[in-house]
């Protein structure tokens, strides 16, 4: 969405979100190691090794599921490149919903979203890196809130908070 003086300019729903990428690691394993994991796999894989971006240092998980071949349990090294090539798609997707949205707006205002930037909100924008991967993206600053998961909420309750003849004003 595209927030200006107390109102939505722009929104538009792009239905890409945590369990799109946890559903791109599960394909990603199922894929290149022929491991069946579980949705609690997937995000504990995008918490703990999960980045937007090439990894700085390379790290490492084991990854529990069952074996595609055998149907037996088993479990395999995971790196942090190959869970950031697996969220490559849902980060471009992001992305590209960022940059859609920027086209359909006023250019005056799209000149001041470039100049103040964007903020992410959500669980997805706790994941490493992605503030970086999007600025990258769309050449415009990224930040993410102290708590992000709950940003939405504290704003709609700030504003609900708000006497409405000031609301107009904000």
């Amino acid at each position: 969405s595209v927030l200006s003086l107390g109102g939505v300019v722009y929104c538009r729903t792009v239905h890409v979100g945590g369990r799109h990428m946890d559903d791109a690691i599960t394909e990603h394993m199922r894929e290149h190691h022929d491991l069946l994991i579980s949705q609690e796999m997937a995000e504990s894989l995008k918490h703990g090794i999960g980045c937007a971006l090439p990894p700085a240092v390379e790290r490492t998980m084991i990854a529990k599921g069952r074996g595609l071949r055998t149907g037996f349990p088993m479990q395999v090294e995971v790196t942090a490149s190959e869970v950031h090539m697996a969220l490559a798609d849902p980060v471009g997707r992001i992305s590209q919903s960022i940059i859609a949205s920027l086209e359909r707006i006023p250019p005056d205002l799209a000149s001041d979203v470039a100049e103040m930037g964007v903020v992410l909100t959500g669980g997805c924008a706790l994941l490493v890196d992605l503030d970086r991967a999007l600025g990258e993206a769309t050449g415009m600053p990224v930040v993410v809130p102290d708590d992000p998961i709950c940003a939405v909420v504290v704003g709609a309750a700030r504003y609900l908070a708000e006497p409405a003849p000031n609301r107009a004003a904000m």
